[in-house]
């Protein structure tokens, strides 16, 4: 698209095409006039020149029309005035043809344009010239006048008057159109930038030198109004109208004094608050436009909104601030992750050294150390694998009855011996309207409950612990019910009050140093008792205690819900000792795993065989009849899900179909628990697994297989 400059500039070199066109048809028609006129008066020569003079007008007429325009119109003006001259020499000042240089010098200022001021006074002067020469010289110089008779004076005189008049008429009326036609360009012109303008979805505003508003557009000003008396007002008057800040005029003002000075484009920042009070942030641009002598004479001011990328740039900044200190805090995790995994490893592998190389000297102890070491690791294992699984969305409850009372039992059990082995004391009310028996996960009330009660009894260093249970709200079969724990330890400070919820987080950077822990613990327990239906609430002073408020909703159920043949929680005390009159079959291909199962087995008096894998364990089945197999999942040659689906599929032999197969596992996720239901395993161990939780299942196994021979 051409510009304004441009355009304007392709239109006069239109119109002066049209013109000259125009005008050389016009010589022609005039010189023909006269062709006529000279052979009424029988001057044959002059009727000649005439003709010669045509054929002229004819030839630029042609080159016009060919667009060589700029040599036909100094040639074809010159030639007309040297023509008029010689002719007005030949015949004298009574035919008139003097008259004819008044047109011919309109012709001049109307052909050239406002760049060609040189051409067109050249032309005039030339006309000037002619005029002057034929009146010093009488209108006869070097050529011999011919003298007409009167009426033949008359006829060229007012001929010429005529042809003067209608020329002089011929080029106002051109005139005029000529004006319309640049007029409607530029009103064109005008209108189609004001459209553009207008639009645009930035403000541009057009300055002069004296830094008055000269345009604006409506993004700049909504208010036409307003935009029509801003027009001439300098920006420093409009600016104290609107009551702009001090700092927001001297940034003005700066900025369009370095435009004057350097001549070159100023960019700047700015940041405008509007009537809602939201915080509008642009890029501000003045733009110098230069005369041909390098002075400013306009100066164009626009802005480009940046705030929503601004807004993205603080949220980037803001995301990378927390991404930095989520990476601190989880490297602090990982910290303290490695320090929970090393400490009771170094325990472990001490004790392990001192039995192997002193083996009667406190060896009861130091097993104890060892093992209690053992099942601060599992516990570890266990809340990085839960939060994994939140983090995944792959948590599962159980919705069973269980017996509440007994589980409130162990936990108190348990936690009256961490306090005691801290010299603290624990005291435990349960009140008497507790239902005994409800419905839902047990496993994940019991780890909400030790997470807290631990932590009490961790942060507590004098004082007491207690654990209440009460019904905070009763209905026919549904109960919520409140566990409250209390502590008179070091407390939470009020700005941690949230902080200590969060994953990897403890309320203060030193208790993880003073007192362990990764503090994944409440983290895991608020998420447990929200899947739950419940909430976790707290209350805390610093140096005075806390207490924390478990409350969780449940259906409440009869004695006759739970299962027959489940197993209550057997304690060691409770394990057998030679009663458990059954043959067991282990498929485990790991050696030290086999030895340990070994002394265990022989230790409960059970009549145990080992099979490295899944293929030898399907071999010693149709060689021998077993109530019990225990399978590995991962094994090589043939895995236990491979294996137990033969077993199932009758290539163990018929009477083996039925037969109960335990999974036994190092994998704890759900789809191999899914995998190895599917696959046809009555019951799933997770390893490590202890002692009680093995004869549990193997009870249920038996009990199982008593009531489906009764």
């Amino acid at each position: 698209m051409l510009t304004d400059k441009e355009e304007l500039n392709y239109s006069i070199t239109k119109k002066t095409e049209s013109l000259s066109v125009k005008f050389s048809l016009l010589g022609l028609s005039i010189a023909l006039f006269y062709a006529l006129l000279f052979g009424i008066t029988g001057q044959i020569n002059l009727v000649t020149c005439c003709l010669l003079l045509a054929a002229m007008m004819w030839w630029a007429y042609i080159l016009y029309r060919r667009g060589k325009i700029d040599p036909g119109r100094v040639l074809t003006i010159f030639i007309l005035n040297v023509s008029v001259f010689f002719i007005d020499l030949r015949l004298g000042r009574n035919s008139g043809l003097f008259l004819l240089f008044i047109p011919l010098m309109g012709v001049s200022f109307v052909l050239f344009s406002a760049s060609e001021k040189f051409k067109a006074w050249g032309m005039v002067v030339l006309s000037l010239i002619c005029i002057t020469a034929l009146e010093l010289t009488n209108h006869s110089f070097i050529l011999e006048q011919v003298h007409l008779e009167k009426w033949g004076n008359n006829i060229l005189f007012y001929a010429s008057l005529f042809t003067s008049i209608f020329s002089i008429a011929f080029i106002i009326v051109e005139l005029r159109e000529t004006n319309i036609d640049f007029e409607k360009v530029l009103r064109q012109q005008k209108n189609f930038f004001e459209k553009i303008f207008g639009e645009m979805p930035t403000d541009l505003v057009v300055f002069n030198g004296k830094r008055e508003y000269v345009y604006l557009n409506q993004a700049a000003v909504k208010d036409s109004e307003m935009r029509r008396w801003m027009i001439g007002k300098t920006e420093t008057e409009y600016m104290n109208f609107r009551r702009k800040t001090a700092e927001f005029v001297t940034i003005r003002d700066r900025a369009f004094q370095d435009v004057l000075t350097s001549k070159k484009v100023i960019e700047f920042e700015e940041a405008i608050v509007d009537r809602q009070g939201k915080t509008h942030h642009f890029i501000r641009r003045m733009h110098p436009i230069l005369s041909d002598t390098e002075e400013v004479l306009y100066v164009i001011g626009y802005g480009i909104e940046i705030t929503p990328q601004k807004e993205a740039q603080i949220s980037l900044l803001h995301s990378k601030l927390m991404a930095e200190q989520t990476a601190k805090t989880k490297s602090n995790f990982l910290s303290n992750v490695s320090h929970e995994i090393r400490t009771p490893l170094n325990a472990i592998i001490g004790m392990s050294d001192l039995l192997i190389h002193s083996p009667t000297i406190n060896q009861q102890e130091n097993l104890h150390i060892i093992k209690e070491s053992a099942d601060n690791l599992l516990a570890l294992i266990d809340d990085i694998l839960d939060l994994s699984k939140f983090d995944e969305g792959k948590i599962t409850l159980e919705n069973k009855p269980f017996n509440l009372r007994h589980l409130l039992d162990e936990i108190t059990k348990k936690t009256e011996l961490d306090a005691k082995n801290k010299n603290l004391e624990f005291i435990a009310e349960h009140n008497n309207d507790i239902p005994e028996i409800v419905t839902g996960d047990m496993g994940r009330l019991r780890q909400i409950l030790l997470n807290i009660t631990s932590n009490a009894v961790k942060f507590t260093n004098t004082g007491c612990v207690t654990l209440k249970t009460i019904c905070k709200s009763s209905a026919e079969k549904k109960q919520v019910i409140d566990f409250i724990i209390s502590d008179t330890g070091i407390g939470i400070p009020a700005s941690k009050r949230e902080e200590i919820f969060d994953s990897f987080t403890q309320a203060e950077g030193y208790t993880n140093r003073k007192y362990g822990g990764t503090g994944l613990g409440l983290n895991i327990s608020r998420k447990f008792c929200h899947l739950m239906g419940g909430k976790i609430s707290f209350e805390s002073a610093l140096g005075k205690g806390s207490t924390f408020t478990v409350s969780i909703p449940f259906e409440v159920a009869n004695s006759g819900a739970i299962i027959l043949e489940e197993t209550p929680h057997l304690t060691e005390a409770d394990l057998p000792k030679g009663t458990f009159n059954c043959r067991v079959l282990m498929a485990e291909d790991n050696l030290v795993n086999q030895k340990l199962a070994i002394q265990l087995f022989k230790k409960w008096g059970i009549n145990l065989k080992m099979a490295s894998n899944g293929k030898e364990a399907l071999q010693m089945l149709q060689e021998q009849e077993y109530d019990i197999v225990i399978m590995d999942l991962q094994m090589p040659e043939m895995d236990g899900i491979t294996a137990t689906k033969k077993i199932r599929s009758g290539e163990a032999g018929d009477n083996n179909k039925n037969i109960s197969v335990i999974a036994l596992t190092a994998d704890v996720f759900e789809e191999s628990r899914k995998k190895a239901t599917d696959a046809g395993f009555d019951e799933f161990i997770t390893k490590p697994y202890s002692n009680t939780e093995l004869m549990e299942k193997m009870l249920l196994c038996k009990n199982r297989n008593q009531k489906n021979k009764g």
